[in-house]
């Protein structure tokens, strides 16, 4: 048999190789019903159910994060019943619609304790600083900078840094300040992520790689092929 590959996991939205179109659904049917089949199978980045004329079948996109998972969800699931309808299951064709976009803070979170494990990985503000403040006389308000920089420590204490800026403006001199600093850690925290791939290794464990390193770790260890093109 050849040796499995390990899967590399971006955090950013899914492709087409980890969605599946649902097909043949009841109107009735909700998402948090789709949601409660396919959840045990592995973490769902979403679900979008579209609507269509009353009187037709409904379809939706179910996106997982692993395409591995993905082909493990259609097999299981094959001939699913729900509201007395067959589900029909297939991939998802490539389209503009799977261009890929930076997770949003909340979901990049969701991933990284999923695969990492909760309170094992952690973030830390190393840097916060205002860029500059000033009044607008003209609209009679202030506008406000920030540049913040960001750590994010994986379980073996290896971390990457991230760094963003941000302003924001209005006539509460304290509330512009405030939103300034929260939008700054928020870019910041974000483009930290974008430097981390998930490897889903052959045995079912999960690591994390940092862009920007070595290979070394993964080469050491006789699961993971050292020629994965990161």
């Amino acid at each position: 048999a050849s040796k499995m590959s390990a899967e590399l996991i971006y955090f950013q939205t899914p492709t087409s190789e980890s969605t599946i179109l649902l097909q043949n659904l009841s109107p009735s049917t909700t998402e948090e019903e789709l949601i409660e089949v396919y959840e045990p199978f592995g973490l769902i980045h979403s679900v979008k159910i579209f609507p269509v004329p009353e009187g037709t079948a409904s379809f939706a996109y179910l996106k997982y994060y692993s395409s591995n998972v993905t082909k493990t969800a259609m097999m299981n699931t094959k001939g699913l019943q729900l509201h007395q309808r067959t589900i029909r299951s297939s991939a998802a064709k490539e389209k503009e619609d799977f261009k890929r976009f930076p997770l949003t803070i909340e979901k990049s979170i969701e991933l990284a304790n999923y695969y990492l494990g909760f309170n094992r990985w952690n973030t830390s503000v190393v840097d916060l600083n205002q860029e500059t403040i000033e009044f607008v006389v003209e609209s009679n308000s202030f506008r406000c900078s920030y540049r913040c920089v960001v750590k994010v420590t994986a379980p073996d204490g290896r971390f990457t840094e991230g760094s963003g800026s941000a302003s924001d403006g209005g006539r509460d001199k304290h509330l512009v300040i405030q939103n300034a600093k929260k939008k700054a850690m928020t870019e910041a925290r974000k483009n930290a992520f974008q430097s981390m791939i998930i490897i889903l290794l052959p045995s079912g464990k999960s690591d994390v790689h940092f862009i920007g390193d070595s290979y070394e770790k993964w080469e050491e260890g006789e699961e993971f092929p050292p020629n994965v093109n990161f």
